[in-house]
Formats: structure tokens, C-alpha cells, sequence
């Protein structure tokens, strides 16, 4: 669920595209498999974005002068280094929670459970 805040930033206001990335692991010996689940030894060996993994998940098209929002959820058991090839990310929110120093990054690290926009 997602919640709108009752007065938008400018930054808020700025955004033409939104985005949702949730990621989630699984364990391959499992995936065709109904009713059987794994263990807390299994080693996850997959992951996906979405509910679909390559090469069956669908690219973010933007244009030129688009401000796409994008929101990283950790769905599964482990981290995920996210990476946008050729653009920085403005990390602006972790957890439901504005940053009170927003900050640029190449490479964020999504944990589980974690929420970062």
C-alpha cells in the first residue's frame, strides 16, 4: 500500500514516473513444485523482480526529461545491490521515512525487508 502525502514536496510534484521493484529469492529444486517448501538450510538461487526473472521482466522506458520514482522492496532473504546502468539514484526515503539528507548513490543495497525510494 502505498500512501500519498497530503502535501507534496517539490520534489513530489517533479516526478512523471513511478515504479515498483520487488524483489524476492527462491530456491530453484522448488520452483515447479506445488505444496512442498524448502528449509532454513537451503542457499537461495534465483531471484526475481516482480513475481518474473530474465527474460521474461520488462525494461523502465523513460524519456528525455522524465523523473521516474522508483521503489525498491526486499521481498526475500537476501540483499540486493540495485544498479542503473548510466544514471545515479537521489535515495530519497528509507523505510516509509523521508531522509533529512537525501543522498546520491550508484549502487543501493535493498535488504530484506527493507523499502528504499
Amino acid at each position: 500500500m502505498i500512501v500519498d502525502p497530503k502535501n507534496p514536496s517539490a520534489l513530489e510534484k517533479e516526478v512523471t514516473l513511478d515504479a515498483i521493484l520487488m524483489m524476492s529469492t527462491w530456491q530453484s529444486p522448488y520452483a515447479n513444485v506445488y505444496g512442498k517448501g524448502g528449509n532454513p538450510q537451503d542457499v537461495s538461487d534465483y531471484f526475481s523482480v516482480n513475481a518474473r526473472s530474465f527474460p521474461f521482466t520488462q525494461p523502465i522506458r523513460v524519456k528525455k526529461g522524465d523523473v521516474l520514482r522508483m521503489r525498491f522492496i526486499g521481498a526475500g532473504d537476501e540483499t540486493h545491490q540495485m544498479h542503473m546502468h548510466g544514471h545515479d539514484m537521489l535515495i530519497t526515503h528509507k523505510d516509509g521515512y523521508p531522509l533529512a539528507s537525501p543522498y546520491y548513490v550508484d549502487t543501493v543495497p535493498v535488504g530484506p525487508g527493507n523499502v528504499m525510494t
